[in-house]
């Protein structure tokens, strides 16, 4: 009786929302920090993923879309997210939170209007990134043909398949198109 009212309890209050293991590597204070300043986007839960690829993942231990890394060398664990729009279903917003050592800050990297089941974010470790050869290079703002970075960024792009390479430089996020 007691697991009945507390199931019930559970859908009375607003907000609430049955554990998710992706939810659940987010700390509570970063989980409440994002929901006001995204209102509109919502966690990445793990069945946001195809699930041959959340299989898989789940089996090493990862969330599919979230990534943790140090992106600014301060020695503090980081995490990047691909929040999914609480209101629409194709879009996206790719999210960076820096750990700082009075709590976060937040930037957005991007915002995209596309499929996401088939994404994945993976560490990205610093080094030298080159534009892959499979196709010419294309300048476009924030876009380079070939970075080399001090810190630790992030992969964004198909499980198994082309992903771009995001590093912050200063104070600007940057991308290689380095894995096609």
């Amino acid at each position: 009786m007691k697991i009945l009212f507390c199931m019930l309890l559970g859908l009375a209050i607003p907000g609430a929302a049955l554990a998710d293991p992706c939810v659940d590597q987010i700390p509570s204070e970063l989980r409440q920090l994002l929901h006001r300043r995204f209102a509109d986007e919502r966690l990445p839960i793990s069945t946001d993923s195809a699930e041959d690829n959340r299989l898989q993942a789940s089996k090493e231990g990862k969330c599919i879309l979230e990534a943790w890394m140090d992106l600014d060398g301060d020695g503090l664990r980081d995490v990047v997210l691909l929040m999914p729009s609480a209101r629409k279903s194709m879009e996206y917003r790719v999210v960076a939170a820096m750990h700082r050592r009075d709590g976060w800050s937040l930037t957005t990297v991007a915002e995209e209007n596309s499929e996401f089941a088939s994404l994945e974010l993976n560490r990205a470790p610093a080094g030298l990134y080159v534009h892959t050869n499979d196709y010419a290079f294309v300048p476009e703002p924030g876009v380079l043909e070939r970075f080399r970075s001090r810190n630790d960024g992030f992969y964004i792009g198909a499980v198994e398949g082309g992903a771009d390479a995001y590093f912050l430089d200063g104070r600007r996020w940057i991308h290689v198109h380095a894995i096609d």
